[in-house]
């Protein structure tokens, strides 16, 4: 399974990324992230491709899922910019705090959209760490 991952922050480098890690069938594709810091860290600590463009990161990357861990005034354009490019998303809470952020004349499509193909992460525990076989295929 091909994962990209958008916000390269403490979520993603305490436990999305070590999570991603252990699990043998995951290649991670590439990580974004607009703080040329957090990109370096990730790059060397995970050996990762590092990416400061989302767009690029998706056609590059070709992600199957996008794990969105930006701040939440993002999520609704990362999720729909993932799901423009085939893949499948796992979301970070909240994904939007109203309909309209979830796009302009058509949110309620959207949103709907977004719905139906996302994980929303509602509580993320640090104890234990995220569990590997969640993203297994088949699971």
């Amino acid at each position: 399974m091909r994962i990209a991952i958008v916000g390269l922050g403490n979520a993603a480098s305490t436990l999305h990324l070590p999570a991603l890690a252990g699990i043998s069938s995951v290649s991670v594709v590439g990580g974004c992230d607009f703080d040329a810091a957090r990109r370096e860290r990730a790059a060397q600590r995970y050996r990762i491709p590092v990416f400061a463009d989302f767009t690029a990161m998706l056609s590059d990357g070709r992600p199957d899922v996008v794990i969105v861990g930006t701040p939440p005034d993002s999520h609704a354009e990362y999720c729909l910019r993932s799901f423009a490019a085939g893949a499948h998303v796992i979301c970070e809470k909240p994904f939007v705090s109203s309909l309209e952020e979830a796009g302009p004349s058509d949110s309620t499509t959207n949103f709907v959209k977004c719905l139906s193909s996302a994980l929303f992460v509602t509580a993320l525990r640090t104890k234990p760490p995220m569990a590997p076989y969640s993203l297994k295929p088949g699971n």
